[in-house]
């Protein structure tokens, strides 16, 4: 064998463990400049609640959530124009989207604009028959200063959560025992307006929408 036979395979060798090095060097940078951390989705009483955070010292002007049926073709639900990040910490953001398909697989997505898109996750959304939790009357006028809350096939009485709006952004934080035969929250510090109510007893996540009106 030629003095060339024999250098070849070392050669090949060493230049795909080169490649390989390469290959991973790639990968942990871009893992290392990865900006949605923790997407998450989470359903229950035909909402589903979108969950992320933009990495600290992102460049995010803004974002955008959307959603499909099918994987294919996407819709907007939500475009969110303005900082969403911070320099100091890993900023969380919330959806709840009100009106996914029912009884199907729901397929979402996140993009920061000009900088990230998520892969797409999904789940399925049911018909309603675990958990639930109804608020009422519904709409609840201002002026009555409470709303009242039914709960069913929860796993314990305690059940802990907040109050949102559609974008994630937290008015009242909720402790309630579901085991009590009137249930009732205080509307502090709302204004009429569209609502979301999260709670949790530890093993299922309730959510129901809330309208206040005037």
């Amino acid at each position: 064998m030629t003095r060339t036979g024999t250098l070849l395979p070392g050669l090949l060798r060493t230049k795909s463990k080169g490649l390989a090095f390469v290959v991973l060097l790639l990968l942990a940078e871009s893992l290392a400049s990865q900006r949605i951390l923790n997407f998450n989705l989470s359903s229950s009483g035909g909402l589903v609640r979108i969950d992320f955070s933009v990495a600290k010292g992102s460049n995010c002007d803004g974002y955008k959530i959307y959603h499909s049926v099918d994987s294919l073709y996407f819709n907007v639900i939500e475009d969110y124009a303005g900082i969403c990040s911070s320099t100091s910490e890993n900023l969380p953001h919330t959806y709840n989207h009100s009106s996914p398909s029912p009884k199907a697989i729901n397929y979402y997505k996140i993009e920061l604009a000009f900088v990230e898109t998520s892969p797409i996750k999904s789940i399925y959304v049911d018909d309603q028959s675990r958990p639930l939790l109804t608020p009422y009357p519904n709409p609840v006028p201002i002026s009555d200063g409470l709303v009242k809350l039914r709960t069913s096939n929860t796993e314990n009485g305690a059940l802990e959560g907040f109050i949102c709006d559609e974008i994630g952004h937290k008015f009242q934080e909720v402790l309630v025992n579901s085991y009590d035969y009137k249930l009732e929250l205080p509307l502090y510090g709302l204004s009429t307006g569209i609502y979301f109510i999260w709670l949790s007893d530890g093993v299922y996540a309730y959510g129901a929408k809330l309208i206040i009106s005037p």
